[in-house]
């Protein structure tokens, strides 16, 4: 195979080259007019092949007291088999030529890639990336979980990456996990983008948005406040729906059959409350038909091990409906360990039927999931931003409640397993930001445990083996696999929906799929980013080379590699 590549009518200084230094005088002369005079800020981006020790020597280096040199912040990526790191120094003016030749010998002996560039003092005025402030105005870091049954589709983050740019946010990370692909963990692809947004913007805000346009390419999101954790706080509480969540069904349709009822039959007067209307059509029903429904009962694949790795972990978990019986909550209660079950109940006759009415306090006014969700939390003392909630609990509320149960509690994961292909609560430990080695750890416990858990998450995993890839191609013997580096002096996430867009008709053909993408932000508002792609068809080059056109129109910095297989990388730069 050839070193290089020539690409027909694309600019000669954006093809692949060796990235090398700068000659020293014009390093020099940049040092005098960049920062202050005595000194400056420099970035070092080092990339190549991934190994031991590929680190502690730059550092030992920079270490070095005659250098005058500190690390001011530092970030890094591997992306199949690549390495990516970035380091920003400030530096003595004095020193900045030595230091500099030492950083590309130790390159060299390494097989390692260098590049330099140059910052300013003001530098250490901007945000750093792990949220805090600029100037006066406080800013919200959010942490974005996306998932998709299938393979990562592109459109996806395009329209993310402009949504997000329109409300001048700035990505600090991307995080896409090997383990957390499809074709590895069998179940879903996540990816988890870590964002600085503006005051103004509100949680409700952003979910509200993310949602609309994950469900536009049937995708699945949670948008939290970025407290410094890829998953929640130990101490937290996840509440869970009862029908069509914890149960692949409404639960008071298994009541109604049972009473020889056919709940499709059943239509609300006011076309709205469908669920009360169900409860009238018991009225007269023998009530033993709740114990029928209840010793029936089954659970949405992956309930049992979602519930009980959660609650060894520590976490305290509640279900709450306001459909169903008192008597299917509890017997859901008790065979999932949960800790509360607060539902409505049917009221019962003397006769042993049903009245057609609710029982208790709720016969006539609202049920109030949302006070039940502020008595849980005050019981257990969890802060109301450590409340998950999963299920559909804001259907159906004024969008001025909705938005204040998702400012006020923890991430709400919408799930309704009807409308799912395949469901699984297997995702939702995803979208709670576990990967795809901690849930593969979590069936492996379950697995140790007694022959009936082994009987009921076999099935699970069998389950899970069946779901293919719904976005992108499949490999064939014409596929090309492509590893992007991406280098941006500024965080522009329009950018970067720039450079993905020539990639949209090729994947709306099936002919390129998204494999990997990670990003990592300097608080001197450099940004790296990586991208894994296999492309597809008569000519497979053909993307890459609009991609490759469209950074160099955007001023992007880009080089790249083929990738022969999954694991071996033919280098372009050599």
């Amino acid at each position: 195979m050839a070193t290089n590549m020539e690409i027909a009518g694309y600019p000669a200084e954006a093809q692949k080259k060796d990235y090398q230094p700068e000659p020293e005088v014009a390093l020099n002369e940049r040092l005098q007019t960049n920062g202050h005079p005595d000194h400056g800020y420099l970035v070092v981006t080092v990339q190549g092949p991934n190994g031991p020790n590929r680190l502690a020597p730059f550092i030992a280096i920079i270490g070095r007291q005659h250098h005058q040199a500190r690390i001011v912040d530092m970030a890094q990526y591997v992306i199949e088999n690549a390495l990516v790191f970035s380091l920003m120094l400030e530096h003595s003016a004095d020193s900045s030529i030595s230091l500099i030749k030492e950083l590309v010998t130790t390159a060299r002996n390494l097989n390692l890639n260098i590049n330099f560039s140059f910052g300013s003092a003001g530098l250490t005025s901007t945000a750093h990336c792990n949220g805090g402030q600029s100037g006066d105005e406080e800013l919200m870091v959010a942490a974005i979980e996306m998932l998709v049954r299938g393979s990562l589709p592109a459109p996806l983050l395009h329209e993310t990456f402009q949504y997000l740019a329109g409300t001048g946010s700035k990505l600090l990370e991307i995080k896409h996990r090997r383990d957390d692909r499809i074709t590895f963990n069998k179940v879903c692809t996540k990816v988890m983008l870590r964002v600085r947004c503006p005051s103004s913007m509100a949680i409700s805000e952003l979910y509200l948005k993310m949602r609309k346009i994950c469900c536009t390419h049937e995708a699945e999101v949670a948008v939290r406040e970025w407290e410094g954790m890829d998953r929640p706080n130990g101490k937290s509480l996840v509440v869970f729906g009862l029908s069509d969540v914890l149960c692949p069904y409404d639960v008071l349709d298994s009541v109604l059959m049972e009473a020889g009822v056919d709940p499709a039959t059943i239509k609300a007067s006011d076309g709205k409350d469908v669920a009360k209307a169900k409860v009238s059509a018991l009225r007269g029903k023998d009530a033993r038909c709740m114990h029928k429904a209840a010793e029936s009962l089954e659970f949405t694949p992956g309930a049992r091990l979602v519930c009980q790795s959660l609650k060894e972990i520590g976490f305290r978990l509640a279900v709450l409906s306001n459909t169903g019986c008192k008597l299917i909550s509890e017997r859901v209660k008790k065979e999932l360990s949960l800790d509360y079950a607060i539902s409505r109940d049917l009221e019962v006759g003397e006769d042993g039927t049903f009245t057609g009415q609710y029982a208790g306090e709720h016969k006539e006014e609202a049920f109030n999931k949302a006070d039940y969700l502020q008595l849980m939390a005050e019981r257990e003392g969890i802060d109301p931003r450590n409340v998950i909630i999963v299920g559909t609990f804001t259907q159906g509320m004024s969008e001025e409640a909705m938005r204040i149960t998702l400012d006020t509690y923890g991430p709400v994961i919408h799930f309704h397993a009807p409308t799912t292909k395949n469901p699984t609560l297997l995702t939702i430990l995803y979208l709670l930001g576990f990967s795809g080695f901690d849930v593969d750890e979590m069936q492996s416990q379950r697995l140790k445990g007694n022959g009936q858990e082994i009987m009921e998450l076999v099935p699970e995993a069998e389950m899970a083996r069946c779901v293919s890839p719904t976005h992108g191609p499949s490999p064939s013997l014409d596929s090309r696999r492509y590893l992007l580096r991406v280098r941006c002096e500024g965080n522009d996430l329009k950018s970067f929906a720039d450079l993905i867009e020539p990639l949209l008709p090729f994947c709306k053909a099936g002919r390129c799929n998204i494999e990997r993408i990670q990003q990592v932000t300097l608080m001197s508002e450099n940004a790296l980013l990586g991208l894994s792609l296999n492309v597809t068809g008569p000519d497979p080059q053909a993307a890459l080379k609009d991609i490759l056109l469209q950074s160099h129109r955007i001023g992007l910095a880009v080089d790249w590699d083929e990738q022969e297989s999954e694991q071996a990388l033919v280098p372009r730069t050599q």
